[in-house]
């Protein structure tokens, strides 16, 4: 089965590349999600750039037919 935000362990982490260098990684909290954006450097070192925690909602999951 595909990883997806909605069947992630409690503390289990999603990670996304984004544009810009840009990573997301997505963990499964309590009651919802947290967002973090973490810029990649071209030394190899990542910089942080911020968070959102995001509370549960499954209006947009994805019903299996």
């Amino acid at each position: 089965m595909e990883k997806t935000i909605y069947n992630l362990e409690l503390n289990e982490t999603l990670f996304a590349e984004m544009k810009w260098g840009i990573r997301m990684d997505i963990i499964r909290v309590a009651g919802g999600w947290i967002y973090q954006f973490i810029k990649r450097e071209h030394n190899g070192k990542d910089e942080y750039v911020g968070n959102c925690f995001v509370p549960y909602d499954n209006t947009f999951q994805k019903v299996p037919k």
